[in-house]
């Protein structure tokens, strides 16, 4: 959480009273986090943001624990599988002129 302070101290004598004073229910720290990550995906944040923000040591972190949020992440991969093939192209490419291959 925050270095040099005890996570059940802080819930105990800080965070709870805190939501209670608001009248709200007890919600984990944690998932106030979670909360964050996943509001920043949904408006479309980059994960490389997300990752700045939440302070994950690499991007690797970020999209382990996130990923699965990411709109249509996965989708569009499948749905490019489901394109018919592109009308049929040459499998060589152009060669410069001058090169002397016909």
């Amino acid at each position: 959480m925050f270095p040099g302070v005890d996570p059940d101290n802080f819930r105990k004598r800080r965070w709870r009273p805190l939501l209670d004073k608001a009248g709200l229910r007890y919600v984990p720290i944690k998932a106030l986090r979670y909360t964050c990550a996943s509001l920043l995906i949904y408006q479309r944040e980059t994960l490389a943001y997300v990752k700045e923000q939440l302070g994950h040591s690499s991007i690797q972190v970020t999209v382990d624990h996130y990923g699965h949020l990411v709109p249509g992440g996965n989708r569009a991969a499948v749905d490019r599988l489901d394109d018919p093939a592109p009308a049929q192209q040459s499998a060589t490419y152009p060669q410069p002129a001058g090169t002397g291959v016909a």
